[in-house]
């Protein structure tokens, strides 16, 4: 194995240990169940937005989310992992913004923290709409990435010039299921 290979392997074994057991969160279970939605974080995870929860409102009454969650009783590894099991299901990619992440530390500790920001799995087609409207309303909203594929792939946006996107999670959604972590 490498020393890119193994930095992937021992990131990958740290970010696994953030997973929650689902009994954790009261909230209905968070699935994508279909391939092309926009997967972004809304707020801002390093600090309350106090227009989050509005935004959120407005965004589920205008129709434009297919699923979402808030983070504040489930990190979002979890959030990820269980919008991707489904069923049915859906992998996605996912790229953690340089400007919440700068480094593997920060990166596993975005995947790790609960707050008040949210995940969000927004139709393709309707994405231009919510964009517009958290912008209205002033609140950050970070795209990570899309559904797709059978695998959960999370990576940073920055790393050094031989790996310039480095891979933090990469894992099929049936070995996802076989770790799924007890109550």
């Amino acid at each position: 194995m490498g020393s890119s290979e193994k930095r992937a392997y021992d990131a990958s074994v740290d970010l696994l240990r953030c997973w929650q057991p689902d009994s954790l969160s009261s909230q209905e279970p968070l699935v994508f169940g279909r391939p092309g939605l926009l997967l972004a974080i809304l707020g801002d995870p390093r600090q309350p937005h106090p227009q989050a929860k509005a935004a959120l409102t407005t965004l589920v009454e205008q129709g434009l989310l297919c699923a979402h969650r808030a983070l504040d009783e489930q990190n979002l590894l979890t959030a990820l992992v269980s919008g991707c099991l489904g069923p049915p299901q859906v992998g996605c990619t996912v790229v953690l913004p340089s400007t919440l992440c700068a480094d593997e530390a920060s990166a596993i500790e975005l995947c790790r923290r609960t707050g008040s920001h949210h995940l969000l799995a927004i139709f393709a087609d309707r994405q231009a709409d919510a964009r517009l409207l958290v912008q209205d309303m002033h609140i950050p909203l970070w795209p990570l990435g899309r559904t797709t594929g059978q695998n959960l792939l999370i990576r940073r946006s920055e790393g050094p010039e031989a790996d310039p996107f480095p891979t933090l999670l990469n894992c099929s959604l049936t070995d996802l299921a076989n770790r799924r972590p007890q109550p």
